[in-house]
């Protein structure tokens, strides 16, 4: 999981721990501590207590993370990553 991650155009870095991550932007580093297979829980931050879930694709290679309402993509607004609660009807 280590290396680039955005939300949107946002940039943030993974970093591994001994227990998890940490996922750092703006100087801000928010721990994840590993609670099972590709999940993990908030430690500090926005994010404190939240699940995040690492979402693999069907050949096992990591497509996203999830939290709650947060996509993190390798890409900057990664087209094949989901919409939380789907894209807005048409008027």
């Amino acid at each position: 999981l280590a290396g680039d991650w955005y939300w949107g155009n946002v940039a943030m870095t993974a970093a591994a721990t001994t227990d998890g991550f940490t996922l750092t932007t703006e100087g801000a580093a928010r721990a994840f501590v590993e609670v099972g297979t590709d999940t993990y829980r908030g430690g500090n931050g926005y994010f404190a207590g939240e699940e995040l879930r690492v979402v693999r694709r069907p050949d096992s290679s990591v497509s996203h993370l999830e939290v709650v309402t947060f996509i993190f993509t390798r890409t900057p607004y990664d087209p094949r990553a989901p919409i939380p609660g789907g894209l807005p009807e048409p008027l």
